[in-house]
């Protein structure tokens, strides 16, 4: 007998997102920056450059995140004949390590800020979503808009304490929409982004799939022994955006 994994783990943000070394349990990630806006630039021949005021660049940090998982085998679970299996200490391991994947992705996707920690309270790191901040965010400059029609949401984003704040929800969930969408990649765009995925949630998914577009959901795979596919999700949102 072996034992097989009906599905394989998906963990989108996991495998999209680059990792790095740190050297320290608090790092400084990145930094920000921001061209100018753009203006009518011409100058006359021969003419004397006056001096410009430079400003430096901010820098980000965050937390790192300890998760833990255990696995306890008896001698006796070890030993004795198992369905499936040769050992079982290897068969648990492997799905510790699946939940820490789980685990970390959760992290990523709540509203989580970071935190140093104390004796008693654990370290954490601030989520995907606690970095996109409203352009008034304080001392980052981000694209974010909520679709929540309530009140109380707030993107504070990073802060010159050095953490990054938890973001907090409406009070009242608003409709995800195509307009909003293309608003959010037209702002990163003017902001000098370029984004390329979009991370939704099971229900949000349907949402995304029933958006409008110049494409028809279905496909024709002809008289095959397969029969005929009919597609009905959107995988790709294409939006193209040209300088005026």
């Amino acid at each position: 007998m072996k034992l097989m994994k009906c599905k394989k783990l998906a963990f989108a943000i996991f495998v999209a997102i680059w990792s790095v070394s740190l050297s320290a349990e608090s790092n400084r990630v990145g930094q920000t920056d921001a061209l100018g806006s753009a203006a009518a630039n011409k100058a006359i021949e021969g003419d004397d450059a006056s001096g410009g005021t430079s400003s430096p660049t901010s820098r980000l940090g965050n937390y790192c995140q300890i998760a833990t998982k255990y696995a306890v085998v008896t001698d006796t679970q070890q030993a004795v004949d198992k369905a499936g299996r040769s050992s079982e200490m290897s068969y648990q391991v492997a799905k510790r390590l699946g939940e820490l994947k789980r685990d970390i992705e959760y992290a990523l996707t709540q509203n989580q800020g970071s935190s140093a920690g104390s004796a008693s309270v654990a370290r954490s790191t601030a989520s995907l979503e606690s970095w996109l901040t409203m352009p008034s965010g304080a001392s980052m400059t981000g694209n974010s808009t909520s679709m929540g029609t309530g009140t109380a949401q707030t993107t504070p984003g990073w802060t010159s304490g050095g953490s990054i704040l938890a973001p907090t929800d409406s009070t009242v969930t608003g409709a995800f929409n195509v307009t909003a969408l293309k608003g959010v990649i037209a702002n990163c765009w003017t902001a000098g982004g370029n984004p390329g995925i979009i991370m939704v949630g099971g229900a949000q998914k349907q949402v995304v799939s029933g958006f409008s577009g110049i494409a028809t959901i279905y496909r024709e795979a002809g008289a095959t022994a397969k029969g005929t596919a009919i597609v009905g999700a959107a995988d790709q949102q294409q939006t193209w955006l040209l300088a005026a």
